[in-house]
């Protein structure tokens, strides 16, 4: 015991312990660095595969000579399902100028489905 306060006497010995304490704490603060690093890219990644498996649906008007068509399309990089058309609230279907009895409920990804409309003079489209 007295060989240790002999050796804390020393100012040479105490100086000598500076550059250890910083090693630590430059050791602690990195480990605490490279942990957050690890999180953040974790998280990343997550956003990453959840980006995976979203579709994007576009929808848009085309106008033809006799027929329109009211196309959905997914941009995104999967299927889109448990799709329901609705226009002003109301599903496709029941739309006056819907033509086709088709309606879909799955878009692959990259890809479109074209709804048929066809609009007469006199149509009321206050639906």
């Amino acid at each position: 015991m007295i060989a240790l306060i002999d050796w804390f006497s020393s100012s040479s010995n105490i100086l000598s312990l500076i550059p250890i304490l910083i090693a630590i704490a430059a050791m602690y603060t990195s480990w605490k660095t490279q942990k957050r690093l690890v999180e953040i890219e974790e998280a990343r990644e997550r956003d990453r595969q959840r980006e995976m498996h979203k579709a994007d649906l576009v929808a848009q008007s085309e106008r033809g000579d006799k027929i329109d068509h009211q196309v959905i399309t997914n941009r995104g990089p999967a299927e889109a399902r448990e799709i329901s058309v609705l226009i002003n609230g109301k599903p496709l279907k029941e739309f006056p100028a819907f033509v086709d009895n088709q309606e879909i409920r799955r878009i692959g990804p990259y890809s479109s489905f074209h709804y048929r409309l066809a609009f007469t003079s006199g149509m009321d489209l206050s639906y």
